[in-house]
């Protein structure tokens, strides 16, 4: 019924529930778990592999199953029933961390539960580019926005809670919050604006003669859809997948443990935070600035240039010795890291199109969700095994470096003029 009402094409309330669950899922489970780190390592004695172990498991479980649930998201109904279950998985999950005693209770419900639970709501994401294609780079923006607010709003908080609380209530209320928003949010999900009268970007329907394949035609009839089979078939899929997922290791999986090594290097918690939130604010920013750096140039360059700035922002964090030069390392990872999911996602849907865009991101997204969540427990592992960041950081800075190479590689090809039309798309004039 909302559908209709909205004075404005109501993409943009799609767009909104997608920046509230990125902010909640970055701001609560990648950051968050950074900061509840030391509390949990000193009072249940376990070890930072142990503790970040947990994000691999539930990366594990989408790796598996990804590729089948992925195409749901390009169902009628597959969204939101997708993004409705992650809500209420990650909610209930999220408030059971507040009783765990020991570790296979703690994989159990942040590595299974919580797991599993952004990952069906991270397929919801795929609706994005099916709403928006004239407009998708603004919109990719403002929806990677939403895991840019989540640093920024919720570290202090989540600090304020542990301080106050003590780390198990303060997961409590995080869980109910998370519970809360995330169900109402998954409402309003609709996987294409066709499934409820509507056309990409707000515009009007085609007219006669474009539905002949003449006259002017939308971007979003312009462009072709590959099939998760086709893209699959071909070199260009596999280096993206390759440069994206090294990418995602270099932050998503690096992320959590910049908290940690702060506090290791001597940075006290009210200092560390304020730099987070620095990262944050320039990071917010950046995901309009490289939303518009790519109405310059093709997002491929762009995401070439933004994995190039995140490496050198990684080795220039490495060596901070004071609190100013710390905010300014953290605002020029802010600064890389910031157009990362921006210029990925507008890459991904330019290559392949829009119409079967959640099947081909269901083989892309559980190697990226692996690299992410496995990234904690590896550089964990790394540290525990050496007692020194430098294998650390070294690993990110290759990482990031290795995602250029390949990208570079991807250049994107015509279609071959006897590859088969997707049924769902506009026969070409």
């Amino acid at each position: 019924m909302l559908v209709h009402r909205t004075p404005f094409f109501y993409g943009w309330v799609v767009l909104g529930s997608i920046m509230l669950s990125g902010s909640l899922l970055t701001g609560i489970t990648t950051w968050g778990i950074s900061i509840f780190i030391v509390p949990m390592e000193e009072e249940l004695d376990w070890s930072r592999t142990l503790l970040y172990g947990a994000l691999f498991m539930g990366a594990a479980v989408s790796f598996i199953f990804g590729p089948l649930i992925g195409p749901w998201g390009d169902t009628k109904h597959g969204p939101r029933l997708l993004y409705l279950t992650g809500a209420v998985l990650c909610g209930s999950g999220i408030m059971l961390m507040s009783r765990v005693q020991s570790p296979w209770q703690y994989y159990l419900v942040f590595g299974g539960m919580v797991g599993v639970a952004r990952y069906f709501i991270q397929v919801a994401h795929n609706v994005v580019p099916k709403w928006f294609v004239r407009k998708r780079g603004p919109a990719m923006a403002w929806a990677s926005a939403g895991s840019g607010v989540g640093p920024l709003i919720f570290p202090y908080p989540i600090q304020f809670l542990i301080s106050n609380l003590g780390w198990r209530d303060a997961w409590l209320v995080l869980g109910i919050l998370a519970l809360v928003l995330l169900v109402l949010a998954s409402l309003l999900i609709h996987t294409s604006p066709e499934d409820v009268g509507l056309h990409p970007d707000g515009d009007p329907p085609p007219s006669d003669d474009e539905a002949k394949g003449t006259g002017v035609r939308t971007a979003a009839s312009q462009e072709y859809s590959y099939t998760r089979r086709e893209a699959l078939r071909s070199q260009l899929f596999w280096l993206v997948l390759i440069g994206v997922t090294l990418g995602t290791l270099g932050m998503n999986g690096f992320n959590p443990t910049i908290v940690p090594f702060l506090h290791d290097k001597g940075f006290s918690p009210g200092v560390a935070t304020a730099s987070v939130s620095a990262y944050a604010s320039v990071a917010i920013l950046m995901r309009f600035g490289w939303g518009f750096m790519i109405t310059r140039m093709t997002a491929r360059h762009a995401f070439m240039l933004q994995c190039s700035i995140a490496g050198i922002a990684v080795l220039f964090l490495y060596f901070v010795v004071n609190a100013p030069m710390l905010i300014l390392a953290m605002m020029l990872v802010g600064f890389g890291f910031g157009g990362f999911w921006v210029l990925q996602g507008v890459m991904i849907a330019d290559y392949f199109g829009r119409r079967h865009i959640a099947g081909v991101r269901g083989i892309i997204q559980p190697p990226q969700t692996v690299a992410g969540s496995g990234g904690p427990m590896l550089f964990g592992l790394i540290f525990d095994l050496t007692g020194t960041y430098a294998w650390v950081f070294g690993t990110v800075i290759a990482a990031w470096a290795l995602s250029v190479v390949a990208t570079y590689f991807a250049r994107p090809r015509p279609r071959p003029r006897n590859a088969p039309v997707a049924t769902t798309d506009v026969q070409p004039a």
